[in-house]
């Protein structure tokens, strides 16, 4: 289907909007009529999720035969419609709250228990991202009970499954439940832990990024319960920050950066500065998307600059990720305008489409990865450690800025430049 047949049946979905019961047609387009094209019924799944708010105002009749319809579509026989489905079921999550859908829930957790590995998986991937998503919703009770009382155990023994895809959602739904201080979890804390200790040397990538998430996070939230084992971690957590999948090794040196901002874990961090620092050094090395950007200003070196178009210098931490609102609730950019009807007009996803190159290079330029990550973690080293970091580190600078390889001077110079801001700070 080209852009443009794709282009009209959208508005013409639509125009519809006003029609009252509008997302029950959708819902029912999505379910109840599989002799249409997989793909008109996919993109009447995705105008469904986009608008999600219209059930607020919706009768009970027509609430509860979208959310009965949705659940029904997530079991279809097409991978398209299940994974359109899915998205579905993680908005009106978020819009209803699972006290006000108890059923999708039960269904979702329910699912894990399947013989069939593909429908566990998919069924583990919603409630990842509802996790992910909508922690401190899913942390109430519901008919006398806290789901979590048995989805904790749950997640905690598939940490151990066969499957590197069920081990990898096990491990990443258990640690969004730190931030919000979540009592199901820290019941279990100890189980916890060692769950992501035998995890630790998992073969897939996927799984070990997430065990050094949970440990950033346990780091930020309950320190003492890490310290004990810190000469483990620490040395875990310096191999993982040399790891060879960049996404292993970002995640295992934002544990530097998130113990670095914590004054009071300072002398616990102080010992460790003599195998820290180096391997920051060895992390600020420009990566491919980084050389592009510096490619990109090389270019237009003659012509002024934007007020907005001026880089950072220095980049803080990716902190942001894990803020809270004041409910604990992740906090995120709005992803779309909301019309008059509740409907969500348009998606900032699809604005991605249409970045030009400059933009492209813009956007890349504020990413964050190993090599700003290293930098920002090496920056507030020297506002804490000065004396110690100079200790250590003038040998390896000595060999990288004399280096014959011009990145690997490029990356001493970068570590110079952080400690001398974080020295004047």
């Amino acid at each position: 289907m080209n852009d443009t047949v794709q282009r009209n049946i959208t508005q013409k979905l639509n125009s519809f909007i006003r029609v009252p019961d509008y997302i029950a047609y959708l819902a029912h387009i999505l379910t109840a009529m599989p002799q249409e094209e997989e793909r008109i019924r996919t993109i009447t799944g995705y105008h469904l999720k986009n608008n999600t708010r219209l059930i607020l105002s919706s009768s009970p009749e027509v609430a509860q035969y979208v959310k009965a319809a949705v659940l029904r579509a997530f079991d279809d026989g097409s991978v398209m419609i299940r994974n359109g489905a899915g998205q579905d079921i993680v908005s009106f999550l978020g819009v209803l709250e699972p006290t006000n859908w108890p059923e999708c829930l039960s269904q979702l957790v329910n699912m894990l228990d399947l013989s069939d590995l593909d429908k566990q998986e998919a069924a583990f991937n919603i409630l990842e991202k509802a996790c992910e998503d909508y922690a401190r919703k899913l942390d109430v009770e519901i008919g006398g009970t806290r789901p979590l009382h048995f989805m904790i155990p749950k997640f905690l023994s598939l940490a151990d499954h066969p499957s590197s895809k069920m081990r990898s959602h096990a491990v990443a739904c258990l640690s969004y439940f730190v931030p919000v201080n979540c009592q199901s979890v820290f019941l279990h804390i100890d189980s916890f832990i060692v769950c992501i200790f035998r995890r630790a040397s998992d073969d897939d990538p996927s799984v070990r990024r997430h065990v050094c998430q949970a440990l950033v996070l346990l780091l930020a939230a309950r320190p003492e319960k890490l310290m004990p084992e810190m000469d483990h971690v620490a040395e875990y957590m310096l191999y993982s920050t040399k790891d060879k999948n960049e996404n292993v090794a970002l995640e295992a040196c934002e544990f530097w950066l998130t113990f670095a901002e914590d004054v009071e874990l300072a002398p616990f961090l102080q010992p460790l500065l003599g195998k820290v620092a180096p391997v920051l050094l060895d992390c600020m090395i420009y990566g491919e998307d980084d050389l592009l950007w510096l490619k990109g200003d090389a270019e237009d070196a003659e012509i002024p600059d934007k007020e907005t178009g001026i880089k950072p210098r220095h980049y803080g931490s990716k902190s942001h990720v894990y803020e809270r609102d004041t409910n604990g609730e992740p906090t995120k950019a709005p992803k779309a305008r909301i019309g008059a009807y509740g409907e969500e007009t348009i998606d900032s996803d699809e604005d991605d489409d249409y970045l030009d190159d400059n933009e492209f290079v813009d956007e890349m330029s504020t990413e964050w990865n190993l090599c700003k990550c290293a930098a920002a973690a090496l920056d507030i080293l020297a506002v804490r450690f000065t004396g110690d970091l100079l200790n250590v580190l003038p040998a390896p600078l000595k060999d990288k800025l004399c280096s014959n390889h011009w990145l690997q001077r490029e990356s001493g110079i970068l570590a110079l430049g952080a400690m001398a801001e974080g020295k004047s700070c």
